[in-house]
């Protein structure tokens, strides 16, 4: 996109929250179209990656009121339920870009079971030492074979058990370097653990991986907390998806998990699920 149609489908991002009122929206959308230097160079370099970062600028810029949350009504970019690794780095993916996050965690804790994860994690990266014969092939193959289970066979496989197999065998690379680079993540020891033909199994040198990744995943989202724009509820047990008279998400109801009286809304057009990967599946056809 253009780094106008960045700003206006921006400015129309939240324009549709409810949380630019109308004399901003015309004000940004005004500007934008008459090609206000100012501002086009504040959509070049936020709009498209960093939208709301973009309007703040902007209406400071164009010398208007910030953005004021309607009273009672919370409203953030994403909400994330579930606090494991999954979670906090969704959480921090979006932080990074210049988003509002709340996360909802139904223990008292955040890591959920992620934290007790003790082996590492595994990823195919051929710079990790000379000669390394490894493969995302490899990877992939060791994957379909621990998926036979009971014997029967790739044949007898359903689809759903391998097709996410090539999203991870091809990203877990990248995903170790991020947490490496980003995180500052300790995994720095390369083993070769059961059912994997090459050592390919990156583990932090004291200490279990997941407990280790938690806590530097925790530590990277706290440090938006300051600024307002990274909140955790605790103790909180999501109850409904709320929509909108079109069926779109527009946020999230939650109760307290200890049954006691209580709980809130809270507004986002995007709600992601954390809660429990595949394995907590209770409902489907393959529960």
């Amino acid at each position: 996109a253009t780094p106008l149609e960045a700003a206006i489908h921006a400015t129309a991002t939240y324009v549709k929250s409810g949380v630019l009122n109308r004399d901003s929206e015309v004000a940004i959308i005004d500007a934008v179209l008459r090609e206000d230097p100012k501002v086009l160079v504040l959509a070049k370099y936020y709009a498209e990656n960093m939208p709301l970062r973009f309007i703040e600028h902007a209406l400071r810029t164009l010398g208007l009121s910030p953005l004021r949350m309607r009273e009672g009504d919370e409203h953030v970019d994403a909400i994330v339920v579930g606090g494991g690794l999954a979670g906090l780095t969704a959480a921090l993916t979006v932080l990074d870009r210049g988003g509002r996050v709340v996360l909802i965690e139904k223990e008292s804790f955040i890591g959920g079971n992620s934290q007790w994860a003790s082996s590492g994690i595994n990823g195919v990266i051929k710079t990790s030492f000379d000669q390394n014969a490894d493969s995302e092939e490899a990877y992939t193959d060791d994957c379909e074979k621990s998926s036979y289970g009971n014997g029967n066979g790739a044949a007898d496989l359903d689809p759903e058990t391998v097709e996410h197999i090539p999203t991870l065998t091809s990203r877990a690379g990248q995903t170790i370097e991020w947490l490496r680079r980003r995180v500052g993540a300790d995994l720095s020891l390369l083993s070769q653990l059961g059912g994997h033909s090459y050592a390919r199994t990156y583990r932090p040198t004291e200490g279990m991986a997941g407990s280790s990744l938690v806590f530097s995943l925790k530590g990277k989202c706290e440090e938006y907390a300051d600024s307002g724009r990274f909140k955790v509820v605790k103790k909180a047990r999501v109850s409904d998806i709320i929509t909108d008279a079109d069926g779109h998400v527009a946020g999230v109801r939650w109760v307290p998990s200890d049954g006691t009286k209580g709980g809130g809304e809270i507004n986002s057009r995007n709600v992601l699920l954390a809660t429990g990967g595949y394995s907590n599946d209770r409902h489907g056809d393959d529960a």
